[in-house]
């Protein structure tokens, strides 16, 4: 069974994750109650396990309904974070897409990420994991799957030529007429913006190169150049959506040459 010395057993002293939980039956509900109450190993050792478990409906909802229990509710929602739609994270969708192709080694069509980042995904990541794979059945390129073509394309805000851009030093915010967006938690998209900016500052009509942007944003990998270009892509669209004016020239990629900016240090 599932938390006889099995699954909790080895998962001891680490994370036991619980997908979709609003279906949990009775049974499970019991023997997860006991689980995280006093559950203990063969040995005699307290079992040592950190418990998440994912529902689609809020804890309340589900308690109204009947669907989970009570105490163990009271148990396990000690913490409890509520995501929004992933429709309304393009920037999810978009880091999404760029790990599913690094994981096969293939390459990402344009159209396919701005249709995917505008589309409403109701069924959130594994949707867009379905989307994913039907575009990759293509072969060796993630191309647009059919159903998607006439989506609403997904457009960067609009960059405000002559308006002023605000970027940190660090690469951890964008602001741009008045619409901040926080990258501290996007290390990868960090590095590429703060290179960006420093060659913006060094010579506004200079550009990085693909391969420049690879060993920026990914030192130390070895990338094969489809999936590098993929890559790169992505995160360049992804800066594009949080306010970056980034333009696309022979040479690679750089923020408009004619965009005044604003380095910030907080």
């Amino acid at each position: 069974m599932l938390f006889d010395e099995g699954l909790l057993a080895r998962a001891h002293g680490g994370t036991l994750h619980l997908d979709g939980f609003d279906d949990a039956s009775p049974p499970l509900q019991a023997a997860l109650l006991q689980a995280v109450g006093d559950e203990r190993l063969r040995d005699g050792s307290r079992l040592d396990v950190f418990v998440v478990t994912t529902t689609l409906l809020a804890p309340a909802e589900l308690l109204a309904q009947g669907r989970l229990r009570p105490d163990l509710v009271a148990r396990i929602a000690g913490r409890v974070v509520e995501l929004s739609p992933l429709r309304r994270r393009p920037v999810d969708v978009a880091a999404a897409i760029a790990q599913f192709a690094i994981d096969l080694g293939v390459g990402v069509e344009p159209e396919l990420v701005r249709a995917l980042m505008a589309a409403p995904l109701p069924g959130n990541f594994r949707e867009l994991q379905g989307r994913l794979e039907e575009a990759a059945r293509g072969g060796g390129t993630l191309a647009l799957p059919e159903g998607l073509d006439g989506a609403k394309r997904a457009e960067a805000p609009p960059s405000g030529r002559g308006a002023r851009l605000r970027i940190a030093r660090d690469g951890s915010f964008v602001e741009n007429e008045g619409r901040r967006v926080s990258l501290s938690t996007r290390r990868v998209l960090r590095l590429l913006l703060t290179a960006l900016l420093e060659q913006h500052l060094r010579d506004p009509r200079a550009a990085l190169t693909v391969a420049e942007l690879i060993a920026v944003g990914w030192p130390g990998e070895r990338v094969l150049p489809r999936a590098g270009s993929s890559r790169v892509y992505v995160a360049i669209t992804t800066l594009r959506q949080a306010g970056v004016p980034i333009e696309h020239v022979p040479e690679g990629y750089r923020i408009e040459a004619s965009h005044p900016v604003d380095v910030s240090d907080a």
